[in-house]
């Protein structure tokens, strides 16, 4: 049976007014979607996105120090430190590990150099290792333990020592002993992994956040 067109019409309207309504909602969804905008907090200092996930930064740091050295014989140390520094999750301040080798030349010419392994929370940090002080004419050279606690603030190095004699060379003579020192030394910190957020640092490495 044949309807009037009137009808069928009539009929056929509300299925073509849903499809169209389905239609706007797709096509109001697709331009949220590409009309929407990530907002990123930036870092002032550094530009780098405050909330990205932090990625390890290492640091050379490299200057001179001078040490006040107490114990059996007196002296006064000039020479250098070098240290690496190194940070898992790239924050400053947070908790550090490394390595540093200290030269230095005591009263102008007698040699003591130490080396050892380095770790910090923020800017307070200790050295453990072994030292080398080489004769002098009254004690024989002694090989020491090298125990540190030192400060450690942008370009600025602070530190207090102790180093307790292992052994002589050669054995049969006296040793220096109980050794002591306060130093004092200027760092310049360069950059050799990852994007440094202080802003002190040379920035050597090529990888940035």
């Amino acid at each position: 049976m044949l309807l009037p067109s009137s009808v069928r019409l009539s009929r056929a309207l509300p299925a073509v007014a849903a499809g169209l309504v389905s239609l706007g909602i797709a096509a109001n969804v697709r331009a949220d979607d590409a009309t929407s905008v990530t907002v990123h907090e930036h870092d002032p200092v550094t530009g780098a996105d405050a909330k990205a996930p932090g990625l390890r930064v290492d640091y050379l740091s490299v200057g001179p120090i001078l040490s006040l050295v107490g114990g059996y014989h007196h002296a006064t140390g000039i020479g250098f430190e070098a240290s690496w520094m190194g940070y898992p999750t790239g924050k400053i301040p947070s908790f550090g590990i490394g390595a540093f080798f200290q030269g230095q030349l005591y009263d102008g010419q007698y040699v003591r150099t130490a080396a050892g392994a380095q770790a910090s929370a923020g800017p307070v940090g200790v050295e453990v290792g072994l030292g080398f002080r080489q004769a002098d004419g009254t004690y024989a050279s002694t090989v020491s333990t090298h125990t540190s606690v030192f400060l450690s603030i942008a370009y600025f190095y602070m530190a207090f020592r102790a180093s307790a004699q292992l052994f002589a060379l050669p054995t049969d003579e006296p040793s220096f002993g109980l050794e002591t020192a306060f130093t004092v030394g200027l760092k310049l910190p360069i950059t050799i992994n990852g994007r440094d957020p202080t802003g002190y640092a040379i920035q050597a490495a090529g990888h940035a956040w």
